[in-house]
Order: structure tokens, then C-alpha cells, then sequence
């Protein structure tokens, strides 16, 4: 279904060598579905996210700024006015200056 159909859904800015649009490939769409999948769900649960989600398919984590950058980034794949919109609306920047920090 990713060839002949989805992967003309997603755009990444710029052309190639041959002067077609640039897409990304299935698993950079994929990573960042689930990793903002992930982050949806335990926003929307009240779950603790200040340590990030997990990876897909790994123990490691993605931090908060890094998983709303990559669910912006995936946004722009489908509508660069979209991202634009989302970006300019969203207060996780304010939340993490403001969290306190460990020392």
C-alpha cells in the first residue's frame, strides 16, 4: 500500500536528482506516527511524559521537545501550511522552559 498510494501523501521540501519531489521513506513517516502516538496517548491519559516516551523497538526514550519537533516535521511531509499552524499554537515550549530542573 506504501508505493502506490500513501507515499505520494508525504513531501519533504525540495526535489531530487531528477527533479520530482523529495519523499520521506515509509519508516521516518512510520517512526514519527508512533512516536506522536505514543506521546498522544499518555497526554491524553494524564500519564507523567517529562522523560519522554519510548522508542519504538527500543529502551531508549525521545524527549517531549524532540517528539512535538518530529510530529511537526511529519505534518509538513502532509501540509506545510498545516505544520505551520500547529507549530504557532502549541505551548509545550512554555511548559518545558518553565519545568524545574534536578540537580
Amino acid at each position: 500500500v506504501w508505493r502506490p498510494a500513501l507515499r505520494n501523501g508525504f513531501t519533504k521540501q525540495g526535489t531530487n536528482n531528477k527533479g520530482a519531489p523529495r519523499r520521506p521513506q515509509r519508516r521516518e513517516v512510520h517512526f514519527r506516527a508512533q512516536v506522536f502516538h505514543r506521546m498522544r496517548n499518555r497526554w491524553a491519559h494524564h500519564e507523567p511524559v517529562f522523560g519522554g516516551v519510548k522508542k519504538p523497538g527500543t529502551s531508549d526514550y525521545v524527549g517531549i521537545s524532540e517528539a512535538v519537533a518530529g510530529s511537526i516535521e511529519l505534518l509538513s511531509w502532509i501540509s506545510v501550511q498545516l505544520a505551520e499552524r500547529h507549530s504557532g499554537h502549541t505551548a509545550v515550549a512554555d511548559v518545558l522552559t518553565e519545568m524545574p530542573t534536578h540537580t
